[in-house]
């Protein structure tokens, strides 16, 4: 083998490893630019295994608009439109924007402000009298409280047996009333109180005909107020009751709308109504009870207690009987215990 033939094979094998190694080259850049490295995940490492954390980028799609204009095949892009998502804040805060403007308005349009209510069902009371006590005359009608007014109008007026009130926009108030009927006037020392059949009491007013009147020295005797267990306490100023259910208390009624008369005294009234001689008044005494003056001159008392009437009419009409044969005229006359009867001559 000569030096040139030695030289041409060597110089063959060298542009073949030139080209293979070219090849390689740009194989391997190819392979680079189709398909880049990625990034080594990101993990967090805990008592559970280690995740990766993905995190993928967030895009918000706009609108495009097209217009087509009247040459044929084009069109007018219009500018996108992003798209908006208000949140909770956004509309509370338009919520309390629009309060406020009402508020506004309600306070301030005359539309808004009330005249004078509508009230019906008066007898004795007159409207000028609810209107002092309510002054709702220029008020708004946002600040019109029906049941602060309902109480207002029961603690001024207790001859209010109900209390209705009404009001709708703009400025318009309606308040119905029911008025109490006295059934029998109870007079102290000049001082008249007016009692319903409920034994409520109240002051005299208008004109309700001629009423059965009792002549008194003290006012009437007030029914006690029964408060459960539930309620003793929220009640220090309770008392028991004798005799009473060891659940029940009376509790002394502080609160002077709240009292009402006994209805012992009232159902006596009217038994001593019905049988007392024409010509006569009822009276009471804290010390005798219920009684009348006897239009002959003296006065009998027959106590509070009168579920023995008739015993005691027929013992009041054997004493009466008595006097009379032996002439004597008594003063007062008392049959309050049936079993120890007195009477008393004028001094």
């Amino acid at each position: 083998m000569t030096a040139d033939a030695t030289f041409n094979r060597s110089e063959k094998v060298r542009q073949r490893r030139t080209s293979r190694s070219q090849e390689r080259i740009t194989r391997a850049a190819a392979v680079t630019h189709l398909r880049p490295a990625a990034s080594p995940a990101v993990t967090i490492r805990g008592r559970s295994m280690g995740q990766p954390i993905l995190k993928k980028a967030s895009t918000q799609t706009r609108r495009k608009y097209y217009v087509a204009l009247n040459t044929a095949g084009a069109e007018l892009s219009m500018p996108s439109i992003p798209i908006i998502r208000p949140g909770w804040r956004i509309l509370s805060s338009l919520v309390i924007l629009a309060m406020v403007a009402m508020l506004i308005v309600f306070s301030t349009n005359a539309a808004f402000t009330v005249k004078a209510p509508r009230i019906t069902g008066l007898q004795r009371l007159n409207q000028a009298d609810i209107e002092a006590i309510l002054d709702l005359k220029g008020k708004s009608i946002i600040t019109v409280d029906p049941p602060a007014m309902r109480t207002d109008l029961e603690k001024a007026f207790p001859e209010l047996s109900a209390v209705a009130i009404s009001v709708s926009l703009p400025n318009n108030v309606a308040i119905a009333v029911r008025e109490r009927q006295p059934v029998l006037a109870w007079n102290v020392k000049d001082k008249m109180i007016w009692i319903d059949a409920d034994g409520v009491m109240f002051n005299p007013r208008g004109d309700v005909g001629n009423l059965l009147t009792i002549l008194a020295d003290d006012n009437p005797p007030l029914a006690p107020v029964l408060v459960s267990a539930a309620d003793l306490t929220q009640a220090p100023a309770v008392t028991p009751a004798a005799g009473s259910d060891p659940t029940t208390a009376v509790k002394q009624v502080e609160d002077p709308s709240k009292q009402r008369v006994d209805m012992k005294i009232i159902s006596a009234i009217e038994i001593l109504k019905s049988q007392m001689p024409e010509n006569s008044s009822l009276v009471y005494t804290a010390l005798n009870g219920l009684g009348w003056n006897d239009s002959r001159g003296w006065k009998v008392f027959f106590g509070m207690n009168l579920d023995d009437m008739q015993e005691k009419l027929t013992m009041y009409q054997t004493i009466i009987d008595l006097l009379t044969q032996k002439d004597i005229k008594p003063s007062v006359i008392s049959v309050e215990n049936i079993h120890a009867p007195f009477y008393r001559l004028e001094h």
